[in-house]
């Protein structure tokens, strides 16, 4: 379970752009299902037939989309504007490693005015998320990084003690595992009702 989180939380995914992680979760799902595709919508879809006639179909469902930003202007100095992805809480991202998944992932970091620049009193108070940066280090940031490029937190996931995990976009990529997990107990069940497994994408807003 611990490598299959591994792989689910390492695959890319922002709302929008989630190709990387259908294509892991495929992988994972298909030797449990008697066939896979992905849809129109880029949602990967597996099925499991019990053979029996008229039989009931159990859904089985978890979003792989994840949280993340989108890059909205690019400055000089090799700052990049950028607007979220879903619901952020902004208290978390000051200082927050992250991907820009230019065709050549690049690294960043989120940074904003230093308090030694900042007018007395202004220290204390919360940044807001339209006055943060990514800071990039690029002096051709322009010529490599365009407009719309997503951004994902850097954050690998994370073995803790007694079996548990810390990463980025375990919501709802340990879900998909789950199902992942449950399939492969029911491969050599008998089954009385048919099996759809969907991992979707377009669904993550706040988590």
């Amino acid at each position: 379970m611990n490598d299959m989180l591994t792989r689910l939380c390492s695959a890319d995914g922002v709302t929008g752009f989630e190709g990387n992680a259908v294509a892991v979760a495929r992988e994972l799902l298909a030797p449990y299902c008697d066939r896979t595709e992905i849809d129109r919508c880029g949602s990967v879809l597996g099925w499991k037939r019990c053979g029996k006639p008229n039989a009931k179909t159990v859904l089985l469902d978890a979003h792989l989309d994840q949280i993340g930003f989108m890059v909205t202007d690019v400055l000089e100095g090799g700052f990049l504007r950028f607007t979220q992805v879903g619901g952020i809480d902004p208290r978390m991202l000051l200082g927050a490693e992250v991907t820009i998944l230019t065709e050549t992932p690049r690294y960043g970091v989120i940074a904003c005015m230093p308090p030694h620049l900042l007018k007395a009193g202004e220290e204390n108070n919360a940044v807001p998320m339209h006055e943060m940066l990514i800071d990039t280090g690029l002096l051709d940031a322009k010529a490599v990084i365009p407009i719309g490029t997503p951004v994902v937190f850097a954050q690998p996931p994370y073995a803790l003690t007694e079996g548990q995990m810390t990463g980025k976009c375990l919501d709802n990529r340990a879900g998909f595992a789950a199902i992942v997990d449950a399939m492969r107990r029911l491969e050599h069940v008998d089954l009385s009702v048919d099996v759809v497994v969907c991992g979707s994408v377009h669904e993550e807003t706040d988590s």
